[in-house]
């Protein structure tokens, strides 16, 4: 996998000379497919006037995790996790090229094809199913100029659900919107919907998660501080909006927007789908603080228990989101029993197979209860069992856990690898602290687990430079 993607990276310089087509020469071919390398998906983005994706790709994670893995032949073996697990995170990296793929379809007018490597493909294939789309991959076209390995899919090879379109246009187009920018001006509730989903899906500016969310806390506290002069006792009004939390800011704003929208979904729907497979918020916090910090000095902005609380806010946002579209299907399944049972006998069959239907619903219904409790009262089971689990390759948690540790690892040890460690035990406890320090951020004050602390965190003795390179070759010869 290594070996396909170095060899894309080459192909793709390559191919952008060809990809590119000046506005003149699309107008005299109107009728014919243009040409676009899939890594300048996001600089057609940025051009189009109802695109707001963000030009990182909207996943803030995919440049975190194309360092860590994507760009890393060895990363396997460096970060102490399977192959699988490498090649299922590069799936989700694939997921902001999704979101800018259908963005682009719903807004382009003209035929186009985007040009990309068979294993690309399938990648995307796979993950865009999360995001409500479906790729015909069998209309994927043939390019011999450039390689075997590589095709062009047209874009009319993806289907895209009516929920999805209907959620990116609407977005695409309030992001757009003419809305108040200034809290003094707000006078409805309609026009306080609008100007916060602006700033959450807005491709304007600095548009990753962590600064969308940021300004929009403070322009909900700011909008709050108007109406607090308007109050029967404007100082006392005053200080109940200082004493609120941006978290608890934020679970306001989710409420006012009511849907989670789409154009958030790539590096919240991975923090979500890591919290539900690990039964942990251990990732996803993980994730959020790195797309937090300053990107100039790599130190924090905010505190780790505003992290958490985000997250919080987030995966029971997404959660809710969830549990109203399987409500719905419920709801469709119960009314087509009702109307089938009017010929019970002839309708047997569609009966069983919505009722079957409805018990499936029923089920994700419960899964997604499950994920929302993990980080609003995290199991413990996973922090005090998490080294036994780390250090059993036939536990069922036991990528989880390593994919955990890797996490951790980059998070609080960034630019370190576990083979540059003297004492891989001592990492491991550190490591382990910090699972049970993390949790309980997620937790309430009187629930915190004990032993877990920061003071119980020991410096790392780091290998001579000599014995650090004789492992990497070691490392890289066992990669081939």
């Amino acid at each position: 996998m290594a070996k396909k993607e170095n060899a894309a990276k080459t192909a793709a310089k390559e191919m952008a000379k060809d990809a590119k087509t000046t506005q003149k020469e699309q107008k005299k071919e109107k009728d014919s497919i243009s040409v676009i390398q899939l890594g300048d998906l996001d600089k057609l983005a940025q051009q189009k006037a109802l695109s707001q994706l963000d030009p990182n790709h909207q996943v803030d994670l995919m440049t975190g995790l194309r360092k860590m893995l994507h760009e890393d032949p060895n990363a396997a073996v460096k970060y102490d996790i399977s192959q699988d697990a490498v090649d299922k995170m590069n799936k989700l990296v694939m997921l902001g090229h999704v979101a800018i793929y259908v963005n682009t379809v719903l807004v382009e007018n003209t035929p186009f094809a985007i040009m990309m490597r068979k294993s690309q493909l399938e990648a995307i294939k796979e993950v865009a199913p999360m995001l409500g789309i479906t790729i015909d991959a069998t209309k994927a076209l043939p390019a011999p100029e450039k390689g075997d390995d590589v095709v062009k899919l047209p874009s009319t090879a993806i289907d895209v659900s009516k929920d999805a379109a209907k959620k990116a246009v609407d977005e695409a187009k309030a992001a757009t919107k003419s809305v108040k920018t200034n809290p003094v001006d707000i006078k409805t509730e309609e026009e306080l919907h609008d100007a916060l989903l602006n700033i959450i899906t807005s491709g304007n500016g600095d548009s990753k998660l962590y600064p969308k969310i940021h300004t929009a806390i403070q322009f909900y506290r700011s909008y709050l501080d108007v109406q607090a002069e308007k109050a029967d006792d404007p100082k006392k009004a005053h200080a109940d909006v200082k004493s609120r939390s941006n978290a608890n800011l934020l679970a306001d704003i989710a409420d006012i927007i009511g849907e989670f929208p789409f154009t958030m979904g790539g590096m919240a729907k991975f923090m979500y789908d890591s919290v539900q497979d690990s039964h942990s918020p251990v990732v996803a916090f993980c994730t959020y603080r790195e797309a937090s910090l300053n990107e100039k000095t790599g130190m924090p902005q905010i505190e780790d228990q505003l992290v958490a609380d985000t997250v919080k806010v987030l995966v029971d946002w997404m959660g809710r989101t969830e549990k109203a579209k399987i409500q719905k299907s419920i709801e469709a399944c119960s009314k087509n029993i009702e109307v089938l049972k009017k010929d019970e006998k002839k309708n047997a069959k569609a009966i069983e197979s919505n009722r079957v239907k409805m018990k499936q619903e029923k089920e994700k219904l419960e899964k997604v209860d499950h994920t929302i409790r993990y980080v609003t009262a995290p199991d413990s089971d996973v922090v005090d069992n998490f080294k036994e689990t780390y250090q059993d390759n036939k536990h069922e948690m036991f990528k989880k856990c390593r994919m955990m540790f890797s996490k951790v690892m980059q998070t609080y040890y960034p630019g370190m690898k576990p083979n540059m460690v003297e004492n891989k035990e001592v990492l491991l406890n550190n490591i382990h602290q910090y699972v049970g320090i993390i949790s309980n951020f997620f937790r309430t004050p009187t629930s915190q687990l004990q032993g877990y602390n920061e003071a119980n965190i020991v410096t790392l003795e780091l290998k001579k430079e000599e014995e650090n390179d004789d492992e990497s070759k070691k490392a890289e010869e066992s990669a081939k």
